[in-house]
C-alpha cells in the first residue's frame, strides 16, 4: 500500500464490502481549479509532477488521481476521503 493512502476492506463471512468514494466531488470541494478536469489533468492541475504517459490511459489517470490525493492528504492535510469508519 502506498503511504498516505489506507483503504480497510471489510470482511463479512466470504464476502468483501466496498466502499464507494466520490472523488471528483472531494477534489472538486477541496480544489476548485479541477472542476471541469478528467481524472487524469488532477496532477497537472495540483502543480506536481505528472506521471508518465497519455491522459485517458487507464494507469495513467490513476496514477494521476493518486498523486493528487497523496497532494491533498499529505502535503496539504487534507481530510483522506478514503478513511472509513467500520462499525
Amino acid at each position: 500500500m502506498l503511504e498516505g493512502v489506507h483503504v480497510e476492506t471489510n470482511l463479512y463471512g466470504n464476502c468483501v464490502q466496498f466502499i464507494h468514494t466520490d472523488l471528483r466531488t472531494w477534489f472538486n470541494t477541496n480544489v476548485p481549479e479541477t472542476q471541469d478536469k478528467s481524472s487524469g489533468e488532477i496532477a497537472k492541475t495540483l502543480g506536481i509532477a505528472e506521471p508518465k504517459g497519455n491522459i485517458h490511459n487507464p494507469l495513467f489517470d490513476v496514477r494521476s488521481v493518486l498523486m493528487g490525493l497523496r497532494e491533498l492528504v499529505l502535503c496539504r492535510h487534507v481530510k483522506n476521503p478514503l478513511l472509513v469508519d467500520i462499525k
